[in-house]
């Protein structure tokens, strides 16, 4: 943010760098595990996310933008910001979406790997079928398709 590197650590903090490599102010605290991983937003602030099953949202100065986002049940794995400036998160076996100002909008369950098709539209498999679901509805798509069958070749 602003010309600055930010990095993070399994100490709890995250910590703005200046270019020329020095640190630019205390590292950031707020996270009560190791933080994961973080990305940079649209406004120059950023979000971080941690073994602690919270997001954090910071203003570009490195100050708290609001309380944790807390919705997970597990450490937080990755976390990415969707187009229309929304946050999608994911854990193990759930992944979430949030609104920008850092409310939990849905909860989505799912078995294997999940797909981002186009930051609107999330594929998953769910009990053997393949679900796509609509970011923006409050419900799957009705499309989804059985794939309980192995392929055979």
């Amino acid at each position: 943010p602003g010309g600055r590197f930010l990095s993070w650590s399994e100490d709890k903090t995250l910590r703005l760098w200046r270019s020329d490599g020095t640190p630019d102010g205390d590292p950031l605290r707020g996270h009560e595990s190791g933080v994961t991983g973080a990305v940079v937003l649209l406004d120059g602030g950023f979000l971080s996310w941690s073994k602690d099953k919270t997001l954090r949202l910071w203003r570009s100065d490195g100050l708290p933008a609001a309380e944790p986002l807390r919705g997970h049940r597990n450490p937080i794995e990755g976390a990415l910001l969707l187009p229309d400036g929304r946050i999608l998160s994911r854990e193990e076996r759930m992944i979430c979406t949030w609104t920008s100002e850092g409310r939990l909008q849905r909860a989505i369950p799912f078995d294997a790997p999940i797909m981002l098709c186009d930051g609107k539209t999330v594929v998953t498999a769910r009990d053997g079928r393949l679900v796509v679901y609509d970011l923006h509805l409050d419900r799957a798509n009705a499309d989804d398709w059985d794939f309980g069958r192995r392929h055979e070749g």
